[in-house]
This record gives C-alpha cells, structure tokens and sequence, in this order.
C-alpha cells in the first residue's frame, strides 16, 4: 500500500467521524427541543404526526453511528434529514407566529450539525451562527423564562467546546499526516532514485510480464536490451523473446499457459511453474548465441490473492558454462590421465591395441550393413563385454562404465533379436569410440605413444651394451658366428615375448579392487609352466581369454567368507592355472577351490530358457556346456562384473578363432555342486619354439 493511499483512507477515515457525529448530536438535540418545547409553551401548535416521524428519522441517524456505512452513501442522507429536521423547526415557527422560542431551536439545530463539517465555510458559519445566537438568548432573556436560556446556553458551549475540540483534533491529524506523507514522499523518490540507478547498472535483463498475453513491462533493465541484442519495443511480449531461444514449440506453449495464470490464485503458478524454462540457448538478430539463465517469481496482490504480475530476470552465463566445461574436460582428461598412468608402462600400447582391435571388430560389424541383425547384434555386445572386463582389470574406469551402459542399452534388443537400424547401433557405440580418441590424444600428446601394429622392444643400455659386445665378438670370430647371431636373435626376440605371468599380471593387479565390489577377499593365484613364451600374436587373445575366466571364478565360483570359513576353508580362495606343452599344443588348466559348478541351478536355467525340456535328464558333461551358451547366467541380478551371460560364450568364440578349444573337466563324483576345472587347448604356434627348449631369457649381465 502507498503512503498516498495510506492519506487518503486516514482522512476518509476522520470525515466519517464527523459525519457520525453529526449523525448522533443532530439525532438527539432534535427530539429532545422538539418534545421539551411542549411543556414549556402547551399552546403552541404542531401536529403529533410529523414530529413523530421526524423523531422516528433522527432516532435513524442515532442507529447509523453504529453501522459501517460508505461515506458516499451515508451523506446526502444525512443532509436530507439535517434539512427535514430543520424545515420542521423554521414549519413550527411559522405556524406559532415566529415564536422567539422556535427561532432558537432554529439555530441551536444548525449550531450542533455546522462545526462538523469539515470545510472552511461551515467552520465560519458555525462561528456566525453562534454569536447570533447568544445575542438573541441575551436579548429574550428578559422575555423568557431562566430554563429556556440556561438550555440554550448550555447547548451552545458544549456543542462548541465539543466541535473546538474535534476541529482541532482534525487539524492536528492532518498536520502529521502532512508530516508523514512529506517523508513518505521524500522515501519514494529516494526509493525511486535507488531503483532507477539499480536498473540501469544492474547485469541482469529484469522485466515483469503484466498480463495474460505476456505483454513486457515499459519500465525494465538496460542490461536487458544488451542481453537479447536488440530494443524492446512497445507491446513485446515474452513469446516474442522465446522465439530466439531453441526451446520447441511445444516447451513455449506450455510457457504461454503458465503466463496465463496471471489474475488467477498463485497456487496455480507454483503449480506449473516448473515448465518454466531454466536455461537455454539464446540467439540474437546479429547472429550470436548465448546461453542464458532465467528465473521465474510472481507479484502477488495480497488484498485479493492474485498473481498481479510475473517478475522473471535474465543473465548471460555463456562464459561461466564454458569455464565450467573447460574445467569438466580438463577434470576428465586428467582422471583419463591417472588411469593411463595406473598400467603398467610397458603394457599399456598392448592394452590399448587389444581395446581398437575389438572396436574395429564392432565397426567392421556395422560396415555395408542398414539393417542389424540379431546375430550381428550379439558379436558386437560381446565385444563390448570383453572390452568391459579389460577395462576393469587395467582400472580403466571412465570405459568400463560407458560399456556397461552400452550393455544396458543392447541388452533388451538383445533379447527381443530385433532387426535395428545400424544408426541406432552406432548411437550406442559412439560414447565408446569418442572415449577411446580421448585416450589415445592423450597418449599421443601427453606420453608420445602412438597405437600402431609393430611390435615394440624395449632395450636397457646394459642390454644394447651387450648386444653391440656380442656383435663384435660374432665379427671378429669365423666359425661362431652364425651362433652368436642367433643368439643375439633369441634374445631380443625373447623381449618381445610374455610369461603367462607376465600376461596376467594386470588382473592380478585388480583382484583386490574386483573382489572388493563382491565383498570378497582377493584369492590367491597360483601359476605353473612359467617358461613357457607367448608370441606377440596370442597376447589378446589370452588377456580376453583370462579376463573373462579369472572374474567369472570371483563371482560365481569363490564363496563368501563365512561360507568358506563354515566349510573349514580358508577366508581367501585359490585360483590354480597350469600352463603345459603336450603333443604339439599348449594346454592350459584352470580352477579354482569354490563350491563348483552349480548343476542344478544350471539345468533349472536351461529348462527356463526352453534349451531343455522339463522332463529331460541330461548328464553333467551335457549340462556343463550350457554355460557356453549366449546369454546363459544363472545370476538372477545383473552387476558391473558379471552376470550378462556373455562371458563364456565370447571365451569359446576367441579360442575357436585361433584354432583352439575349451571344455569342463570334472573333478569329484556326482553332486549338485561338481568341481571342475577348464582346459584349454592352442595350437602350439602361439608359443615361442625356442621357448619349448629353454626359458625365456633373463637380461644378460655385462663385465
């Protein structure tokens, strides 16, 4: 409220006073002469009935001092029935011959009504009325009796000491008022001078939308105008500035349905309020972009609880969200960084190569294809289930979570064998192949390590120290030196080669962190045939191989701690892998001490999964190669390490790409829960031949 409209209402406040007042004196001074005059002169002449009815009025007047009654409809009333009661008065004396009596009545009615109004003229005609009438009580005196001059004597000084005293009261009021409303004044303008200047400085585009139609407000922010790149002009509304923005049409409707909520209870706002537009592209006339953001609150008139008008407030944050996705891409970069630095140096081209080789499968999938169909589908959800675990074992975060909501997202269609659009497919890759161009930058630019398909040999200058000495020593002897040649050959080829060890020492490195997630202590690995080389050529394959098999036996294999420690086992478990050369191939033997292949659980799996019939009784060999099956798990619930029903199926499918095989060996009798170990076969090409006869080579120690 104002203070102007607070002045008014407190001088329509004290006019009322006066009105009322007039209302109760006029109301009572009239019957009480009008009856009282009877005693005093019996003769005179006057009707009953209309002194009754004017009496009955003035008893009106009484009533309404106690009613709220508006100014404009309680005046002309009160002047017709002043009037009335008057004209009454000025009847008798004329009907009693100008009795000096009536004529005193006459102007002790209009002295007690005068002093209330609050004009300046009524003020001077109560003053003249007042001193005629004490000259004309002091003139009659001698003709009248003492009661009729000490009535009206009496009238008057109270009536007057009574108006003095509301005159002056008035005046008093009126003089504050004056006061207040001189400082009230002096605030709005020093209000105004505040916000005036806050307007034209403040950054932020501020503006209120006054009505239904989103009309903009004529007095807002001239940070506004630089914000949107243009002048408001007269009648624009806030759909006008939208249509820059990239909302869509369908988001600006649902804006315009909020902006109607002007006028109406501002529940209706809160309500909708969150279709109102947080942030988003802007696009001015110049052809800029920005983004802006925008904020949203609502004018209330408390009288009538209505939203009177919307206040919304723009800033440009286009810096400040490019600082921030600096800052996000430099945050991710360096934890990219931290991953890369985690691996092992001499390994990470062979893990990153192993990584593009599978995505260049999935790619290559995709190639001449528009449809994908449901076979092509599983090859490339394999691959990326693959890729998953080699990213786990090397802590590669960042990919191993983009793959596993790739799975996420194949794995319904996955299971429907829809035919899909490639588009549709590559969506689901691009986060993967995007992640991977970000590592490899950074291995380019940050480490100076390119991904290519040579093979690297990394020397130490004791080692190059002794091939040079060897060198010469093969120069300067004759008949040695095809023999020091091929030693030297044997060697830095022998660099080049992987202890089985040496290959699943990545995993090794994250059973902590993998057993961890399973609440599982890390287990204890135990490796056999260790001189054995590894080709270069089967690297992959076996790290695919491994990574798949060592966290399937962490998983579903190893038990709990409790339940191991109920069974007298130790708390940890034990994986066992055995490496051997036997009739011209490598055959690998893999276990572990858990509770074995759970047999029924896999036969109530196939059974579910229609791959048996409920009445078969198949034997353990036949039920122990479903779980080579595609997407076979008797894990009911789906975690980050396992679960898909993948796993095996791709650890068959890599083995027969190389010529090799793998099946289950059972190791006990007949029982629900059969240990078992795997055996894997390769052809012995995977090996290096001279590795068949010795060890691989230490570094040599130079004199």
């Amino acid at each position: 409220m104002s203070y102007v409209t607070a002045l008014d209402k407190d001088r329509q406040r004290e006019q009322m006073f006066l009105i009322r007042s007039i209302c109760l004196i006029g109301g009572i001074v009239y019957p009480l002469w009008s009856f009282i005059y009877r005693y005093i002169l019996p003769e005179s002449h006057d009707p009953i009935g209309p002194r009754l009815m004017i009496s009955a009025l003035a008893g009106l007047n009484i009533a309404l001092t106690f009613f709220k009654i508006q100014r404009s409809n309680l005046i002309p009333f009160l002047y017709a029935s002043i009037l009335v009661m008057t004209g009454h008065l000025v009847w008798i004396s004329l009907m009693n011959d100008f009795h000096p009596f009536y004529q005193m009545g006459i102007m002790v009615l209009i002295c007690v009504s005068v002093p209330f109004y609050e004009t300046l003229p009524g003020l001077f005609t109560y003053i003249g009325v007042s001193t005629a009438l004490f000259l004309t009580l002091l003139f009659l005196r001698p003709l009248q009796e003492l009661l009729i001059f000490y009535m009206a004597c009496a009238t008057v000084f109270v009536v007057s000491t009574y108006a003095l005293f509301i005159r002056l009261t008035l005046i008093e009021k009126l003089r504050a008022s004056r006061v207040q409303f001189a400082a009230s004044a002096d605030r709005i303008a020093a209000i105004n001078r505040d916000v005036s200047s806050i307007m034209e400085n403040i950054q932020l585009g501020v503006f209120t939308i006054e009505s239904q139609a989103g009309e903009v407000g004529a007095q807002y922010s001239h940070a506004l105008e630089d914000i949107v790149g243009y002048r408001i002009p007269p009648g624009h509304t806030i759909h006008d500035i939208l249509r820059h923005t990239d909302l869509s049409d369908d988001h600006r409707a649902q804006v315009h349905s909020v902006v109607a909520s002007i006028g109406d209870d501002p529940i209706a706002f809160t309500l909708n309020s969150h279709v109102l537009p947080q942030e988003c592209q802007f696009k001015t006339p110049g052809g800029g972009t920005s983004v802006l953001e925008w904020e949203w609150s609502v004018i209330v008139d408390t009288d009538r609880n209505q939203i009177q008008k919307i206040l919304v407030s723009l800033r440009d944050v286009t810096e400040f969200r490019n600082l921030m996705h600096q800052n996000e891409e430099k945050k991710k970069e360096l934890k990219l960084i931290l991953e890369i630095v985690a691996i092992d140096k001499s390994k990470v081209v062979t893990v990153f190569t192993s990584i593009r080789k599978l995505l260049d499968h999935a790619a290559l999938e995709l190639q001449d294809q528009d449809r994908v169909a449901p076979e092509t589908l599983r090859f490339i959800f394999r691959e990326i289930h693959t890729i998953k675990g080699l990213a786990r074992s090397f802590h590669l975060e960042t990919l191993a979570n983009l793959c596993h909501g790739a799975e996420d997202q194949m794995n319904p269609l996955k299971e429907e064998k829809a035919i899909i659009a490639r588009s549709r497919v590559e969506l689901m890759l691009q986060p993967l192949h995007e992640i991977f161009r970000d590592y490899t930058t950074i291995l380019t630019d940050k480490f100076g390590v390119a991904l290519d398909s040579e093979v690297h040999v990394s020397l130490t200058y004791a080692e190059i120290d002794w091939i040079i000495h060897n060198l010469k020593t093969a120069l300067t002897s004759g008949e040695d030196f095809v023999v020091h040649v091929q030693e030297m050959y044997d060697f830095i080829l022998s660099k080049s080669l992987h202890s089985l060890t040496s290959l699943l020492a990545p995993f090794l490195g994250s059973l902590g962190e993998m057993a961890a997630q399973l609440e599982k202590p890390a287990p204890r690995i135990d490796i056999q045939g260790d001189d054995l080389g590894f080709l270069p050529e089967a690297h992959d394959l076996l790290q695919s191989v491994f990574a798949h098999i060592i966290r399937n036996a962490i998983d579903h294999g190893i038990e709990d701690p409790a339940e191991r420690l109920a069974k007298g086992k130790s708390r940890e478990g034990l994986i066992s892998i055995m490496a051997a050369h036997e009739a011209d191939a490598l055959h690998i033997y893999v276990r572990d001490d858990g509770r074995g292949l759970n047999l029924q659980g896999i036969q109530d799996t196939a059974v579910a999964k229609g791959l048996l019939g409920p009445h078969e009784t198949p034997t353990r060999e036949q039920l122990s190669l479903m779980i080579f099956k595609a997407d076979f798990s008797t894990r009911k619930v789906v975690n980050s390490i396992s679960g898909r029903g993948v796993g095996m199926e791709a650890v068959q499918t890599y083995l027969k790409s190389f010529g090799g095989t793998i099946r289950i060996e059972f190791l006990d009798a007949e029982t629900d829960f059969a240990s078992f170990r795997f055996h894997i076969t390769l052809p012995q090409s995977v090996l290096d031949p001279a590795s068949l006869e010795r060890r691989i080579r230490d570094t040599p120690s130079v004199a």
